[in-house]
């Protein structure tokens, strides 16, 4: 039973890193279009306010992940995940019901869907990763005490991996603006 969980827990953290981490960069290589999303289901028209939350949003989403990464304060930043998640599933719940023809944007170009049921199900099963995550946080009481050239590198893995995540949006974001000739 204990391998189930370890395993349960390992995926939970990877799931959550890699969601959070292609979130966030999605969303920075396509800021305007987050803004338009945060306009559309009524966040904000005010102009300061949206370049702020469009730069605030994903900057968190990033700090999460690599938080996640590092296993600085597992359980906490675990429990923080779910609070983001649960929010983010609240909002496209209220946008689904109220703005259905507003695009989600929640990954950039690589979902410019209309908000819909599946992302507030997709953000409840965020939450209930990073509760597993949560609990059987000790399970990596190990990563807490790696050496500093090993978080280093680590991190610096996770960051390079965010730059192919950002530039592959950013790609696909030109594809799609891109007239097929006929």
């Amino acid at each position: 039973m204990s391998t189930v969980l370890e395993i349960a827990t390992a995926g939970s953290r990877a799931v959550l890193v890699a969601t959070f981490l292609a979130a966030a960069a999605a969303k920075l290589v396509t800021r305007d279009q987050f803004g338009e999303t945060l306009s559309g289901i009524g966040v904000t028209n005010s102009p300061r306010l949206r370049n702020t939350l469009s730069w605030m949003v994903p900057l968190i989403e990033f700090a999460i992940a690599a938080l996640l990464v590092i296993g600085w304060y597992l359980r906490i930043v675990a429990v923080i995940a779910g609070v983001v998640s649960l929010t983010f599933a609240l909002f496209t719940l209220w946008a689904t019901r109220h703005r259905p023809m507003v695009s989600c944007r929640c990954f950039g170009p690589l979902t410019s869907s209309a908000f819909s049921m599946r992302g507030v199900l997709r953000n409840i099963g965020l939450i209930a990763l990073a509760s597993i995550l949560a609990l059987e946080a000790h399970r990596f009481a190990g990563s807490m005490d790696a050496s500093a050239a090993q978080t280093t590198l680590v991190f610096a893995a996770f960051v390079l991996l965010g730059l192919v995540i950002a530039q592959t949006a950013s790609s696909l974001e030109r594809l799609s603006n891109t007239e097929v000739p006929q």
